[in-house]
């Protein structure tokens, strides 16, 4: 028997925010407590957390400071977060795009004319074409 291996995309990104969230959790810490010890509004806390502030690298070292871990890896982890979001925003533009009526114009435009066979294992009929 072959085991076929997958890798697990999910259709879901979690921001650093959700690192730092948990990290409050365990040292029973609010977000005002954590802006304080950053030097930043508790507003911008509250978009870190949320994903809606990026972390630079200032921010990261200060990361580093006050909850622990490296620079290098709260900028790993906003990269990736951000990575994530394109992915996923560019996979959801791709499924509108094939599953509109513009895709199946495009397919027979450059495939069906040539190929007969391909329409059917496309599952498009004539009437989706309208």
């Amino acid at each position: 028997m072959i085991e076929t291996t997958r890798t697990f995309t999910p259709d879901w990104v979690s921001p650093p925010g959700d690192t730092i969230a948990d990290i409050l959790e365990e040292r029973d810490w609010t977000q005002v407590q954590l802006a304080e010890r950053l030097g930043y509004t508790t507003k911008h806390i509250s978009l870190l957390i949320n994903g809606k502030a990026p972390i630079n690298e200032e921010t990261a070292l200060k990361l580093e400071r006050v909850l622990g871990s490296t620079t290098a890896f709260w900028l790993n982890r906003e990269a990736q977060y951000r990575a994530g979001l394109v992915r996923i925003e560019e996979e959801n533009r791709l499924k509108e795009w094939t599953t509109s009526r513009n895709f199946y114009f495009w397919v027979v435009k450059y495939f069906a004319q040539s190929d007969r066979v391909l329409l059917p294992l496309l599952d498009i009929t004539p009437d989706r074409l309208r």
